[in-house]
């Protein structure tokens, strides 16, 4: 019985161009920010325009957790990214 031992070297992902691109397309980012520019325009025109004081401390509110949201999914997808957090690695 003749056994080869060969010494196999350790693959690592993404170096074979194994880019499949992300979990999170760039359409998600920019529906998420299209809806926060738009809470803070209403978050505006609630304070100057309509003299609307709960509208604007609400959208003002909605303008603050969905850009959380964003600089949050940002992380996440920077994390999983290949060149990224080396998460996919």
């Amino acid at each position: 019985m003749n056994k080869n031992h060969c010494k196999q070297e350790n693959i690592r992902l993404g170096t074979h161009g194994e880019d499949y691109g992300s979990w999170m397309s760039n359409p998600v980012f920019y529906i998420i920010g299209g809806i926060g520019v738009l809470a803070a325009v209403l978050a505006v025109l609630s304070f100057y325009v309509l003299h609307v004081a709960v509208l604007g401390v609400l959208f003002t509110v909605i303008t603050i957790a969905i850009l959380v949201l964003l600089i949050w999914i940002t992380w996440i997808r920077r994390q999983y990214a290949f060149g990224g957090g080396g998460i996919m690695e």
